[in-house]
Formats: structure tokens, sequence, C-alpha cells
């Protein structure tokens, strides 16, 4: 344990799509734990300037996760790893006509056939002298369902059952846990908060959105010792919108 601080020093974290907002945010909070953090995206310049941004000690990997083995690869120079952290994903809106198949396959591989692959290669990359952490990135959609997003919604939800599924698997080495954030200030979430930002703040009892460091601390959170009792679980970060 750790009596009760927040110390990740000298562990080793791969962050997916980690030249995002919400990437970026938490790689910073991971680092100032003390924690080795390799970013992994499919921008190589934005990629690059992440990792310009947060310093030498940052590891950088290219990928897609397009298979297990591509993930395998990515993760492999930065030896095995403690933890892990997908964010990698598309956010789409789609239309319910001749075009929804299109966008659903995108954006289901996109957003979940790649965590299915993250988690196959985590399995094999994770460390085995110690407990290590696995977190996924899902969304209030999954649950809330979204008016605009019907693909989305359902690769979201179906991360959850994947979050389920692999903290039975990957148990006692491994905690596997879920997050859910609702809305956040972010380049990915600005259309849709400019369209629907007024309707959605109404549910929120916080009345704001999130910001993407209040998404870094419950999954640096989830990554510590802190959380050394808690796996399948899926926290939703949503300011109060949705309750019990």
């Amino acid at each position: 344990m750790t009596n009760g601080t927040l110390n990740l020093r000298l562990r080793t974290i791969a962050i997916t799509g980690g030249a995002g907002a919400l990437g970026t945010a938490t790689a910073t909070l991971l680092s100032r734990a003390g924690a080795r953090v390799v970013l992994v995206d499919n921008d190589a310049e934005r990629l690059a300037n992440t990792a310009k941004r947060l310093g030498p000690s940052t590891q950088v990997a290219l990928s897609g996760l397009e298979s297990v083995d591509a993930c395998r690869s990515a993760f492999a120079a930065a030896g095995p790893l403690d933890g892990l952290v997908h964010f990698a994903g598309v956010y789409q809106a789609d239309q319910l006509d001749h075009t929804l198949v299109e966008v659903w396959n995108r954006v289901i591989f996109a957003s979940l056939t790649t965590a299915a692959n993250v988690g196959a290669a985590f399995a094999s990359a994770r460390r085995s002298d110690r407990r290590t952490s696995l977190v996924f990135v899902s969304s209030l959609a999954a649950t809330s369902g979204s008016l605009t997003h019907t693909s989305y919604s359902a690769a979201k939800a179906g991360l959850i059952g994947l979050t389920r599924s692999l903290a039975r698997r990957l148990a006692p080495e491994s905690l596997v846990n879920c997050i859910a954030p609702g809305l956040v200030h972010s380049p990915m979430a600005a259309a849709a908060i400019k369209t629907q930002g007024a309707a959605m703040l109404a549910r929120v009892p916080l009345q704001r959105f999130a910001l993407a460091d209040e998404i870094a601390g419950p999954v640096a959170f989830l990554m510590s010792d802190l959380a050394s009792y808690i796996t399948g679980q899926t926290l939703r970060i949503d300011g109060g919108a949705t309750m019990g």
C-alpha cells in the first residue's frame, strides 16, 4: 500500500489515444506521480508534439491498434507494463439510412475492436511480479444512449461488457475497470457542446462539463494501490447527470 498517497513511481503505463486531450492530461498526471508513460497514437505529428511537451522520459509508439500483434509491437519497447489506459476511439455521428453501416463499422472497429486487441495484448505484455491495472474508457452514451451517435453508443456499451469479462479472465493478477465520462471540454466534444450543450447541461447538477484533468484524476486513482480491491467496475464521471 501507499499510506493513502498517489504514488506510481517505477511503474510503466501505456496510454492509447495518448496524443488526444484526455490522453495528454492523463499522461501529465501519471508522470507527476512518478510513472514512466508510453504514449500510443495513430497521428505521428500530434504524438511527437505531445511527447515533446511532456519531456524526454516519455516514450512513444505509432500504432492504429489494428490487431493484437500490432498492439504487442506498440507495447514491446516499453518492457513489461504495470498499467494501460485505452482512450483510443472515434466519436462520429450517424444517420438511420444507407450510410449507417459504413459509420457503424468504422466506429465499432475504432472504439471496440481495438479495445479487444488491447486487452488481449495486455494479457501478455503485463508484468508478472506484481498486480497490474487496465482501464477502458466508455461513455454515458453507453447507458443513456445518444440521439445522434448510435454506433458510438453501442461501441461504448460493449466496452462495459468487455471490462467485466476481462476483470474475471485476468484476475487475480490484474484489475480491469472502466470509466464513463459525460461531455468533456475537448476538441472531440466541441461540436456536440455547440449544438446540444444547453440541453445536456440542464441535466448536470454541477452545471458544467468536465475538464480533461477531472477525467485524468480518477484514472490515476484506478492505476494506483489506492484502488487495489476494485475490479470489473464502471465509474461514471458526469457531474451527477446519472445517479443510482
